[in-house]
Parts: structure tokens; C-alpha cells; sequence
């Protein structure tokens, strides 16, 4: 993630919370952010103070009921039936929060457009390094960070679902290289310096 902000995962029964800041580390929530979600319909339910927590729930009152559109490019298998919903959506600094399922599918293979943390609800994923041949599974309960530009490809033998945390910010371009060449996997045993590569 471009931004070195610091941000903490504190877990509830519903799910968790994540504190917001924005790139000067100021806290979001005043004035409230701008929500620009394919499915508005019902954002953010939990959410009703609109301040600096935005409270994520594995059963979205409304998530489901409305297909995502989808291009056939995107897709190296049929086009699979996928649901979103918003969060927190900040175009001006390039922030999305969400609740994301899908079905079966193979997305089509290439750089990665963002930085994206996920943390899996449901079901399992393999990620392919589109260089090196090498594939990463991630399953249920596990969080995984997918860095910007990372040359991969998404398998899905299975319905999942996630939440996400996508960083895109608008006046930045794709790196030459990804600041990682992989999925970086966290293990609530490891040590900060074990998780950054460091040991």
C-alpha cells in the first residue's frame, strides 16, 4: 500500500472494525465521505454516524439481491454471478471498503490494478504468479494482501466471500515492479518483522 498508515483490525461478533485515516493521518468521517457504489441502494447500514469506523458485516442487510455487471474480458472462465457492497467509497484519495462474493471463476491473468486486503469469510481462493508459475491458496479466516501491479491471476473452484480494503489512488500509476512479488499472507504468530519480509 502506498500510504504508511497505520490501522489496527479489532474483531467484533459481526464482524470487524477498521479505524479510517486519510493520507495526512488525520481521521475520516467529517464531513462525511462521498459514497459512489454500484449498488446504493443499501450502503452502509452499520454505518449510520458516519465517523472514522466503519463497521463491516459478513451478512449485509441487502448484499445479494443485486448481480454486479461484469465484462466478459475480465474473465478467463464463463462470466460468474458476483455481489459488492459499499462501505466506504472516496474516489478523491482512492479508498473502497466492501463486502464481495462470487462464484466459480478464473479472472483473466495480468498486473494488478490496486492494492487490495482481504480477509476471507467463505470458501477459498488460489492465486497464480503469473511469472514464476507458483500458486498461492488462501482459505477461509485468512487475511491476504494482493499488492498493486503484481502479475497474477485469481482461481475460484467455489463460492467466496470477502471484505476488502482497496487502495487506488487516483494520481498514481502502476508501478514498474510490485513492492512485493506475491500475495503477502499475515500469521497472528509472526512477528512484525516475519509478516514485512524481514525475517
Amino acid at each position: 500500500m502506498k500510504y504508511s498508515r497505520k490501522w489496527a483490525l479489532q474483531e467484533t461478533k459481526i464482524g470487524f472494525s477498521i479505524p479510517v485515516l486519510s493520507k495526512s493521518g488525520a481521521w475520516l468521517g467529517a464531513p462525511a465521505p462521498k459514497y459512489q457504489s454500484r449498488n446504493t441502494s443499501f450502503l452502509d447500514p452499520m454505518n449510520t454516524d458516519n465517523k472514522s469506523i466503519v463497521r463491516l458485516s459478513p451478512n449485509a442487510e441487502g448484499f445479494g439481491d443485486t448481480p454486479d455487471e461484469l465484462d466478459a474480458e475480465d474473465f478467463s472462465s464463463a462470466i460468474p454471478m458476483q455481489h459488492s457492497h459499499s462501505y466506504w467509497d472516496d474516489d478523491e484519495i482512492g479508498l473502497y471498503i466492501g463486502l464481495w462474493d462470487t462464484e466459480a471463476m478464473v479472472e483473466a491473468g495480468g498486473s494488478y490494478a490496486c492494492d487490495e486486503f482481504m480477509w476471507l469469510i467463505e470458501g477459498e481462493c488460489q492465486i497464480k504468479n503469473n511469472k514464476t508459475g507458483t500458486v498461492d491458496t488462501v482459505k477461509a479466516g485468512q487475511a491476504f494482501v494482493i499488492p498493486r501491479g503484481y502479475d497474477c491471476q485469481w482461481h475460484q473452484s467455489g463460492y467466496l466471500r470477502k471484505f476488502y480494503v482497496i487502495s487506488e489512488h487516483p494520481e498514481e500509476g502502476m508501478p514498474a515492479a510490485p513492492s512485493v512479488e506475491g500475495i503477502v499472507i499475515p500469521h497472528a504468530d509472526a512477528g512484525l518483522a516475519e509478516v514485512a519480509g524481514g525475517g
